[in-house]
Formats: structure tokens, C-alpha cells, sequence
């Protein structure tokens, strides 16, 4: 099963105008959705960042794409096991979803650094 997702920004209309779905949340979204009594199917996400002067760069998930692309795939009836991203030395690296879970360093996006602003 293969499914495809890229960045893009919310509509004018969502409550968290400005924010964007990232290319996680948008292949998971395209996913088609199993028995909800079929025991969950093991999937891997892979993410490439291609830069605007052509050259990969670094895509692994932020803090929000982790703490709920497995939530989005178990509601659809999926589990995620690994995931692939490219980093800075234009390189693919492998994590488990819990690595990616437990990963002490997490990237935050400007979106979220603004709205964490707005609240205090």
C-alpha cells in the first residue's frame, strides 16, 4: 500500500487559520480506512524534504507530526512502525515511531511557537 502526502496550508475558514498539514498528516489522511475489527496493519511513513534550489534536506517529523500521526493511523486502522526522513547531511535516517516518540529534541514550528506566545 503506497500513499502520498504533501504540505499545505488549512483554509481560510479553520479555526488554526495559518497553520499548515504537513506531509505526514496528508498521507495518512489518504490512507483508506480498514475494518475497524481487523487487528491494525504495520505501516512505515517515509518523508523527503526537497528544497527550493533542488536539494533534500531535513524532514524529520516536528513535535506536533509525532505526537499525533499514530493517532491518525489508528483511527484509520494503521500502526505506525518506523518512520524514514531525510536530515541535514542530506541523508535518509530510519526511527522507530517510539524512538521518534521519545526523542528529547524535538522541533517545534513557527506556528506553534507563535500560538504557544499568544497564550501567555
Amino acid at each position: 500500500m503506497v500513499s502520498y502526502g504533501y504540505n499545505y496550508y488549512r483554509s481560510s475558514t479553520s479555526t488554526l487559520n495559518g497553520s499548515t498539514i504537513h506531509a505526514e498528516h496528508s498521507a495518512i489522511n489518504r490512507l483508506k480506512s480498514r475494518d475497524k475489527n481487523k487487528k491494525f496493519l504495520k505501516i512505515n511513513i517515509v518523508v523527503i524534504k526537497i528544497s527550493n534550489t533542488g536539494l533534500i534536506s531535513m524532514s524529520k517529523p516536528c513535535k506536533h507530526c509525532i505526537e499525533n500521526m499514530q493517532l491518525l493511523a489508528n483511527r484509520k486502522g494503521y500502526c505506525i512502525d518506523s518512520v524514514y526522513f531525510s536530515n541535514n547531511l542530506r541523508e535518509i535516517e530510519k526511527w522507530s515511531y517510539t524512538e521518534l516518540e521519545n526523542d528529547t529534541c524535538k522541533h517545534v514550528t513557527e506556528f506553534y511557537k507563535n500560538a504557544g506566545k499568544l497564550k501567555k
